[in-house]
């Protein structure tokens, strides 16, 4: 009976030491993202605008998610990302290119970034793209948002924006987009068939700096920027300029226009047709002849 006993406690012995040896491995704890510590572009945006014209630096473990709407893919933008998400845009500087795209959706950690300003436009800067940034997915299909150039405002800095029925004054469609040859960045006067007007500017190490501008009227892309109060729009992607369409009718004058007695030469075209000074010297025929009776028959026309 005792060996039959002692046999059993080894039994029960052995399977607990079995049973011991089968513990689960442990695992690492869990890494959830603490959703306190995310924050929006609008945020952002409004924390620069209380310290303006001063500087934030982010002293907390911040993450922001945002979109990228202009890539550097282009050379339009060097060392530099727009992103937007569902409260707004900004421009994000970056120490090195980076290899992100338009439509990568991305997870920016900001600790020690700096929101600044740079001619009134607010910037993300300070942001390592090897260290900061985490790739979360590709191909996210952002729609840029349709304005006319009258609609574009300064609350629209840094968003994506698509205008139609647009082209470039006839004034400058001899030129390039930039200047390649010096790398120097050049603005162009975009208009609509009303004559508003809007600078797109191109940075003269872009990929299409020495293409020829568009002849026609149609439709542009672009991300809009600004200088102080000027406003800029900046092409993402020369595909993205789609202005091969009939031009506005009724392109007019030219400041060389050959006056007869009834008015003088270089008399102001804008007092003889009622536009604005800078449209009247910019929309222009280069070998147009214009009359006194043909100016006013032109204002009473646009006048009604």
């Amino acid at each position: 009976m005792r060996l039959n006993l002692n046999a059993f406690i080894i039994v029960v012995s052995g399977t607990l030491l079995v049973n011991s040896c089968k513990k689960e491995p442990d695992s690492p704890p869990e890494n959830v993202l603490n959703t306190s510590k995310i924050i929006t572009i609008d945020s952002l945006r409004s924390w620069q605008q209380s310290a303006s014209p001063g500087t934030v630096t982010i002293a907390d473990s911040l993450n922001l998610y945002a979109i990228v709407t202009m890539d550097e893919s282009q050379g339009n933008i060097y060392k530099a990302l727009y992103i937007q998400d569902h409260t707004g845009a900004i421009s994000m500087q970056m120490a090195s290119a980076g290899n992100f795209v338009v439509g990568d959706s991305l997870r920016i950690s900001l600790y020690g970034a700096v929101l600044s300003e740079y001619g009134g436009v607010i910037q993300l800067d300070s942001i390592d793209p090897a260290t900061d940034i985490v790739l979360q997915s590709q191909g996210n299909d952002l729609q840029p948002i349709v304005k006319s150039v009258t609609d574009i405002t300064p609350d629209d800095e840094a968003r994506l924006v698509k205008l139609t029925q647009v082209q470039f004054l006839y004034a400058e469609l001899t030129g390039t987009y930039a200047d390649p040859v010096n790398q120097l960045s050049v603005n162009h006067m975009l208009e609509d068939c009303s004559g508003n007007m809007i600078i797109v500017r191109t940075s003269g190490i872009a990929n299409f700096a020495g293409d020829d501008l568009a002849q026609g009227n149609g439709s542009i892309v672009c991300i809009v920027n600004r200088f102080d109060t000027e406003i800029q729009l900046i092409i993402r992607d020369i595909d993205e300029v789609k202005m091969t369409g009939d031009r506005c009718a009724g392109e007019l004058l030219t400041t060389e226009a050959l006056l007869p007695a009834g008015g003088q030469p270089g008399q102001s075209l804008a007092l003889l047709t009622g536009l604005s000074e800078q449209r009247a010297q910019a929309r222009i025929m280069p070998t147009f002849q214009i009359t006194t009776q043909a100016a006013a028959a032109m204002k009473q026309q646009r006048h009604g």
